[in-house]
């Protein structure tokens, strides 16, 4: 009976472990805020983050905003969100602008394995839960201003300037930013997001 005791407070004990760390962020991702992004961007690029904002769509927008950003500079409203696999970045080198692309284009620079940069390579990303996208899409078209609250997770990317895409199949491109029109220097790929309001 004692014994019997014992091992069901054991058991106790290591379900009330797990159910307290199972709300935890995994040690890989940092809780950043929409601020810290759009201020410090180098410091989280490529990296999995956790941040809260308010998710705006509207027509060719899907991004990322808090009022509670400076917006003199423009960081108030500027990450765009995507899913994975909506590009196909192999590798990426930050440092060139469109009129070096345009002379490495013309000289032939860009065939094989292309310039010798140190490439980055984007860290691997874990698929977005279709129900999560669901649950987003009906918050956004139950949102009269098409505006959503909510903490998102995913991969951080900071185009700085530029950047250099190699694709998977060898192909080179350049991206000056992300988003329709390049209209946004930052954006987050998304593997969860969580709906802070009710979807309608």
């Amino acid at each position: 009976m004692v014994l019997t005791s014992i091992v069901l407070a054991v058991l106790l004990i290591g379900a009330a472990s797990n159910s307290s760390s199972a709300g935890r962020v995994p040690p890989d991702i940092i809780e950043a805020s929409v601020c810290d992004l759009a201020q410090r961007p180098l410091e989280f690029a490529n990296k999995h983050v956790r941040t809260r904002g308010t998710v705006q769509e509207g027509p060719e927008y899907f991004g990322l905003s808090d009022d509670a950003c400076p917006s003199g500079d423009g960081v108030g409203g500027g990450i765009w969100l995507d899913l994975p696999g909506q590009d196909d970045i192999s590798k990426y080198y930050r440092g060139w602008s469109t009129q070096r692309f345009i002379q490495a284009t013309k000289s032939g620079e860009l065939h094989g394995d292309g310039p010798a940069v140190s490439w980055q390579t984007p860290i691997s990303l874990a698929p977005l839960d279709p129900t999560q996208r669901e649950r987003l899409s009906r918050a956004l078209a139950g949102s009269q201003h098409r505006a959503v609250n909510v903490i998102v997770t995913g991969r951080f990317d900071y185009a700085g300037g530029g950047l250099l895409i190699m694709t998977s199949d060898g192909r080179f491109s350049f991206k000056p930013a992300f988003g329709h029109l390049n209209c946004c220097s930052r954006r987050i790929v998304l593997e969860q997001v969580e709906v802070l309001v009710n979807a309608q």
